[in-house]
This record gives C-alpha cells, structure tokens and sequence, in this order.
C-alpha cells in the first residue's frame, strides 16, 4: 500500500495494487470515514488533473457521504 496523499484529520489518498482509494473525514459533531474506490475514468481524472481532482472529489464525498456509503 502506498499512501499518495495523506491531509490529516481530512483525507487520504491511497494506492493498493491496482486500486486507488480515496478515505475522506465527514461529519460535524459525530466524525466518520467514507472510503470511496475510484473507477477507471475517475483514475484516468487524477492521472491528468492531479490533487485538483482529487480535491473535488472530497468535496463532493463531504457535500453527501451518504451517497457513498456501501450498505
């Protein structure tokens, strides 16, 4: 496992094998990770755009975590 991006208490960006994985803090008075797998056309995204892309996806992990987590 490599980590690729580590921003304490916010996220971290991930490389296992060939899975890149994305780990984002949520939460206001109750904190919980969201850990979201990138799909081949949002590896290509990082591949070109780098952190911006990265930092965009957080954003958008944050905006509705629910939308993301795997029941």
């Amino acid at each position: 496992m490599e980590i690729i991006l580590n921003k304490r208490w916010n996220y971290q960006f991930i490389k296992d094998n060939s899975k890149y994985i994305l780990s984002v803090m949520c939460g206001t008075v109750g904190l919980f990770e969201v850990d979201v797998e990138l799909n081949k056309h949002q590896i290509a995204n990082y591949k070109r755009n780098g952190i911006d892309f990265i930092e965009k996806c957080v954003k958008e992990i944050r905006a509705n975590p629910n939308q993301y987590i795997k029941t």
